[in-house]
């Protein structure tokens, strides 16, 4: 009984897995590890597309909101159908009997159909700047650029997303023709990504010159 039992323990401890079973295993833990891997590298793009979004969209609405908003206290709008020099080279020094400054004292059109990427026009008065001053938008390089009182072009948009169009559409300018000036801005920009096709964003906004036309 004792020689029996020895033997019978032996082959239990020797006992092991089969090679189709270790296979089972192996192809088991392997798809395991591919599903689970397609699922974080899903999930990671998934972050990454919407950390880029969210970027993208706090540029734009910025950009879009500080020209909007300068724009709508500023007079004398003007639309160029080519880009300024940098710097734009106005002359600023003098203003007319209107307070008008000099190179902005005739309004242009650029209605639907005619917009353009380049415009200017005269800011709000403060104490520090009487007549206002000279500001000036461009799409340039990519970038949406602003010029202030003559000087140099500084891009107002973040250096890693593209602008490729930016459009100005101003109505009713010009003065005692009946329409209360009106600006609206078209921006497209969009966002490059490591996985994946860039993040685009399209935005509009219309403004209307708080300053009643004369």
């Amino acid at each position: 009984m004792r020689t029996a039992y020895q033997k019978i323990h032996r082959s239990s401890l020797n006992a092991g897995f089969s090679l189709l079973e270790m296979l089972v295993a192996l192809t088991v833990f392997t798809i395991a590890i591919f599903i689970s891997t397609g699922m974080l590298l899903t999930l990671s793009q998934a972050q990454e597309h919407a950390t880029a979004f969210q970027n993208l969209q706090d540029n734009m609405r910025f950009a879009l909101d500080s020209m909007g908003k300068s724009i709508l206290v500023g007079k004398n709008y003007r639309c160029f159908a080519a880009p300024l020099a940098d710097p734009p080279g106005f002359a600023i020094t003098d203003a007319n009997a209107n307070g008008d400054l000099d190179g902005l004292e005739i309004a242009d059109n650029c209605n639907f159909g005619s917009g353009v990427s380049t415009f200017a026009y005269q800011s709000f008065p403060t104490p520090t700047y009487p007549l206002g001053r000279l500001i000036v938008y461009q799409m340039s390089g990519n970038k949406i650029m602003r010029s202030v009182n003559n000087g140099n072009f500084v891009a107002v948009t973040d250096p890693l997303l593209e602008v490729d169009r930016l459009l100005f559409y101003a109505t009713g300018p010009a003065a005692n023709d009946q329409y209360q000036p009106k600006v609206t801005i078209l921006i497209h920009a969009f966002l490059p990504v490591r996985q994946g096709s860039p993040i685009d964003l399209n935005l509009e906004t219309t403004v209307s010159q708080r300053r009643i036309d004369t």
